[in-house]
Formats: structure tokens, sequence, C-alpha cells
């Protein structure tokens, strides 16, 4: 009788978590969607950083969506299990891609702020966002092929593997490639707040003696690389609560499992901890950077409205406007010119060097529409 009651207790587990999946998948595509566009607008970071971002953010969508597509292929059932069996063969081979292009994706990102802190001089005009990621997802999808035929597709006899059973790392779950995706992202998130520190740290040294221009990189960076800190950590965190699910799992039911219900749930449980963390990861990245913010807060003033922007995102209530050359000639032409034309004129210029626009600042002014404190400061 209790087993019984056991039992029932880990059906109504299982169907619960399996409903908060099923959620999360679609707002991991809407969050997906929206964070592209997002970066697409993201004029002020580099476009080699944009490109590393929204390689990882796609393929962590496509690896949650691959294989919800794959295990409902199995469940629901073709009529021709032949060809049934190779589109599951071929939804986990992209599945295993899409795995391991998140993992060299996030090490990139870590490798891209790295050369930023230390090239700034060149840096900024290197711009072939194609050639960097050619770089990453082709060894990504070289590797995830071979693996995943290694670990999985070589058991498989496509011809005689009865219906429901077509993918052993979706249908069975075998344990062992599960422990080793969690590994290999846990490993991953160290190394990346391993690079992050550094960066920030090599960074802070090198604005000593620099020019304007060089300062303003570096700050991108800085800010960058503390968000992306934080995100790392998180993700170690997450990664290390679905790694001691798996490992209980493998201890507990073997390489196979056994299809009960606590197999079954500590499954979903393992996978759900990333899934759940991607689009939670992605919602902070755009609030927290302070570049992509001001995006965020735009649209949410056109949805929402003035107030529930005020809520969602906040932005500094006071702005710093660089004391430049560029700035007071711009001031002075400002008050040689006629009244009329004076009036129509911003206040701050459009463009104080090479590297900082201050396009942002006026946009929020007009975005906000309230009054400001502003501090002038000297920082050449």
């Amino acid at each position: 009788m209790d087993t019984i009651d056991e039992a029932s207790i880990y059906k109504v587990l299982l169907d619960l978590v399996c409903v908060l999946h099923n959620v999360e998948y679609v707002v991991q595509l809407l969050v997906t969607i929206y964070c592209l566009g997002v970066l697409r607008r993201a004029n002020r970071l580099h476009i080699h950083f944009r490109s590393v971002i929204a390689v990882t953010v796609i393929s962590v969508a496509f690896a949650h969506l691959g294989r919800k597509l794959c295990k409902e292929i199995a469940m629901i059932g073709l009529p021709d299990v032949l060809t049934q069996n190779y589109i599951c063969c071929v939804l986990s081979t992209l599945h295993i891609c899409a795995i391991t292009t998140t993992i060299f994706s996030i090490c990139a990102t870590g490798l891209e702020r790295f050369i930023a802190s230390r090239s700034m001089n060149t840096y900024e005009e290197i711009g072939h966002p194609k050639t960097l990621m050619v770089a990453v997802v082709v060894p990504s999808l070289i590797f995830g092929t071979v693996l995943n035929y290694f670990s999985t597709l070589r058991y498989i006899n496509l011809e005689e593997h009865p219906r429901g059973q077509l993918f052993i790392i979706f249908d069975k779950n075998i344990a062992l490639a599960t422990l080793a995706f969690f590994c290999g992202l846990v490993c991953t998130g160290t190394g990346g707040i391993i690079h992050m520190l550094c960066n920030r740290t090599s960074v802070k040294q090198f604005r000593a003696g620099v020019s304007l221009s060089e300062r303003f990189q570096s700050r991108e960076v800085i800010v960058s690389s503390s968000v992306l800190t934080k995100i790392a950590i998180l993700f170690l965190a997450t990664c290390s609560l679905g790694l001691f699910y798996s490992s209980l799992r493998l201890i507990n039911f073997g390489h196979t499992g056994n299809g009960s219900n606590l197999d079954l749930l500590l499954v979903e449980l393992g996978y759900i901890q990333i899934d759940i963390t991607a689009p939670i990861v992605l919602i902070y990245f755009l609030i927290s950077h302070r570049y992509l913010r001001g995006i965020v807060r735009k649209d949410a003033i056109w949805l929402l409205g003035l107030k529930m922007a005020d809520r969602i995102v906040k932005t500094d209530e006071t702005l710093t406007i660089p004391q430049t050359d560029s700035y007071f000639q711009h001031m002075e032409d400002l008050w040689s010119a006629p009244h009329s034309s004076r009036r129509k004129a911003s206040f701050v210029p459009k463009r104080v060097s090479d590297s900082f626009s201050t396009q942002t600042v006026v946009e929020t002014i007009k975005s906000q529409g309230r009054k400001f404190s502003v501090r002038f400061v000297d920082i050449l």
C-alpha cells in the first residue's frame, strides 16, 4: 500500500514537472526571439560580442526545442516507423550539436572578452562576425556529430528498433550521457568565471594611462564581464544541482533506467534545471547590462507604460556628461547659434569621441519625460 502511495506521489510530481516544462518551452522561445532582436539593435556593443551571445542564445533554444520535438514524435508515433526513426535520429544529432555549440560558444565568449580587454587599440576596428561564427559553429557540429554517433546512434537498428524506443538518449535517457552533459557545463561555467574575473581585473589595470576612446571601450568590457560572471555563477549552481539528480539516477537505476515514475521524475528534474534557468538568465542579461537596459526600457514603456516600466527596468537618476573638447566645442557652437535653432538643438553632443555616443542619454531623457540631475565629470 505504501508503494502505491509513493508511486502516486511520484506520478503527480512528474505530471506537474512536465506541465512546467511545457510552459517553459513557450517562454524560452519568446524570450529567445526578443533577445535576438535586442542584440540586433544594440549597436554600442562590439559586433563580435553580439555574435557570440547570439550563437549561444540560438544553440540553447534549439537544444531545448529539438529534444522536445524528438520526444513528442517518439510518443505520438508516425505511420512509417522507418521514417520516424530517421527523423528522430536527425533531431537527436542536431540536439547534441546544439549542446556542444552552447559549450563552445560560452568558451568563445570568455575568449572574446579576454582578447577585447588586451587589444583595445586594434580590436575596435576588427569586425568580421561571420568568420567568428563559423569558427565556433563548425567545430561544434563536427564534435557533436561524432559524439552523438559513438554514444547513441551506433547502438540503434533503424529498421528493427521498436516504436517508442527510437533514440536512447531521449527515450531511455542514458545516465552517462546526461552526466557528461552536466559535467561539461559545470566545467565550462568554472572556466567562464575565471576568465571573467581575470578580464575585469586586467581592464581596471589597463585604464590607468590610455586614451578617452579606449577608456569607454574598456568600460564596456568591464560591464559585460561583471554581468557574465554572475550568469556563470548561476549556471554553475544550477548545473551542480542537475548533476546531483543525474548522479542519483545513475546510482539507483543504472545506465538505462527502469521506466518507473521516480526514474522519469529524476530525468525531468535533471533537465528542467537548465531549461528554466536559460530564460531567467536571458532576462537578467537584458535588464542588468547597462547598454541593453535602455532598449528594454524603451520597449517596456511602449508596451506597458511609464509607471510599469519604472518598476521593471530602473535607470540611473544621474546623467554623467564628460567634459571633453568635443563637448565644449558643441556648447560654444550651440550658444552662438540663433535662438530659434538653439531650442531645437540637443544640449548633449551627438558624439563626444569615436567610441562613445550619447544617443542613449538623449533617448532616456525623451522616454522618461522627467527632470534629471546632471553631473559633469573630468575623465581626461
